[in-house]
């Protein structure tokens, strides 16, 4: 597959996860915002979301991001069992395919940013 047609699927498999995420903490709203800038790709996403001590320590483990390159053409087989009946997050296995991540969530705005080089 060309690297062009990858990174297409790859913006994909990240936009599905992360509307999945928000959707399954009842999201009152939801904007995505995909960019390319200095070779790499970022996905910036807002919403509006109720959530719980546990649902931000798994958020954390985006700001540990570490991509695993060798895993490239398994992320969404990965993606596809993290949950919460799985020792694997969704969150740890979205972290594997993305360079850098980080979040906020302030009065209920929740802001998660992800880079990933192309």
């Amino acid at each position: 597959m060309n690297r062009i047609k990858q990174e297409e699927k790859n913006i994909k498999i990240l936009s599905n996860v992360i509307i999945g995420y928000y959707f399954s903490k009842s999201a009152k709203d939801l904007n995505i915002s995909v960019r390319f800038c200095d070779g790499r790709l970022i996905v910036e996403s807002t919403g509006n979301v109720d959530l719980n001590d546990k649902d931000l320590q798994e958020l954390a483990l985006l700001k540990q991001s570490y991509r695993l390159p060798e895993f490239e053409n398994y992320y969404e087989d990965l993606l596809s069992i993290g949950g919460s009946s799985n020792k694997i997050s969704r969150m740890d296995a979205l972290a594997s395919i993305i360079d850098k991540g980080d979040w906020s969530y302030e009065n209920g705005l929740l802001r998660i940013v992800m880079e990933r080089a192309v």
